[in-house]
């Protein structure tokens, strides 16, 4: 069952015109078994600017005693996300009606740039994104739901030269970043399951401490928003060819005999440029008691 409590803490406010107002709301979860705590930060500037940005954190602890003291033993993850503009924001939590979409008027305000030699490209970090629009195609009409790693005419194609939907792989680009394809059966069973399912170990192999926590997290965002899971990978992951795009960089890792952690950023699908910044760590101490 899910419980949710608000509390309102302006930071500060705008009493200079160079100075934003910051006001930042925290609410605390019981989500799946886990007790997290979140807040939205909003920042509003005397331009006329607003934008908002989240940190989502949980932490597990539990307990075992020797003869030696207690072991306090336990997992914690924290989720941050850059700061976006509201409108933005918005846009990208719409739903996809057709009488108000945004791909649908993306489709439309790239139609006149549609070419039958060639799709519309562009350099993303080093990898060869194809742009959103609908297009005259090899003889038919091509949607492009939205900018995506071109694999019409670049990457990981079938021998007849058409997309391969059905593989898993990893593009890798400039900067550390990683574009992780997702096949088709991935997208449609992270519909079906309503989670991120092997998504979280697959990208880069780059968790851990617990790949469940990343799902927790990103599922604790999703409610904040107002979205359901389905939603979001439907219109934010899935492409017009049914299977989907993750996008990681700045993977480090720190280790020791008793604690181990990782940090990694992660972007999913049409929201490319607005990264989900995680910590994992499986924290372990200990403590000694009298006997």
């Amino acid at each position: 069952m899910l419980s949710v409590a608000y509390v309102a803490l302006p930071i500060s406010t705008a009493f200079a015109d160079i100075q934003p107002a910051v006001v930042q709301t925290d609410q605390s979860f019981s989500y799946k078994g886990y007790d997290v705590s979140a807040s939205r930060i909003d920042t509003y500037y005397a331009s006329g600017a607003h934008n908002v940005s989240f940190v989502i954190s949980t932490a597990q602890f539990s307990s075992s005693y020797s003869r030696y003291g207690a072991i306090g033993r336990g997992t914690i993850y924290e989720l941050r996300t850059d700061p976006i503009p509201y409108t933005q924001l918005l846009t990208l939590l719409s739903l996809n009606d057709p009488s108000n979409s945004t791909d649908q008027s993306n489709a439309t305000a790239s139609a006149s740039s549609s070419s039958s030699s060639g799709l519309p490209q562009y350099q993303w970090n080093g990898i060869t994104f194809v742009q959103a629009g609908t297009y005259e195609y090899q003889g038919a009409s091509l949607w492009v739901k939205y900018d995506h790693p071109d694999n019409y005419e670049v990457y990981h194609l079938n021998p007849n030269g058409s997309p391969d939907v059905n593989d898993e792989y990893v593009i890798k680009g400039a900067s550390g970043v990683e574009a992780f394809h997702a096949s088709k059966s991935d997208v449609n069973g992270w519909i079906s399951d309503g989670q991120l399912g092997g998504l979280a170990t697959a990208i880069a192999g780059v968790v851990v401490a617990g790949s469940g926590g990343i799902g927790i997290l990103l599922g604790v965002f999703l409610v904040i928003v107002g979205f359901a899971f389905s939603q979001f990978v439907q219109q934010i992951i899935q492409t017009e060819l049914g299977d989907g795009w993750v996008y990681v960089q700045g993977v480090g890792h720190w280790n020791c005999w008793f604690l181990h952690s990782v940090g990694f950023s992660a972007s999913f699908g049409s929201w490319q440029n607005w990264w989900f910044h995680f910590f994992i760590s499986n924290f372990a101490g200990m403590y000694c008691v009298p006997l």
